[in-house]
């Protein structure tokens, strides 16, 4: 039903540098962007990044601490993170 697209690897690459130049720059000029602390830490985690998006993702909390999504994430990444990849 579906069809699965195949994507270039450069492309991936080149299109996380833009959401990471992206969210940065809403952070800086944004206050309490809880939003875009989740998104950039999905972006680092989807790269392998798993310290970086834990980062976000406890920051995303902070700002917003019963957003549960961040909070089921960083789960499954300390997981990762204890085993070496990240």
């Amino acid at each position: 039903m579906f069809k699965t697209i195949k994507t270039n690897p450069a492309v991936l690459v080149y299109s996380a540098l833009i959401l990471i130049t992206l969210f940065n720059h809403t952070i800086e000029v944004t206050e309490g962007n809880f939003v875009a602390h989740y998104i950039l830490a999905g972006v680092f985690q989807d790269q392998g990044q798993f310290n970086k998006a834990v980062e976000h993702y406890e920051e995303s909390l902070r700002i917003k601490p019963g957003y549960v999504a961040p909070a089921q994430l960083m789960e499954v990444l300390s997981g990762k993170r204890r085993h070496g990849n990240g």
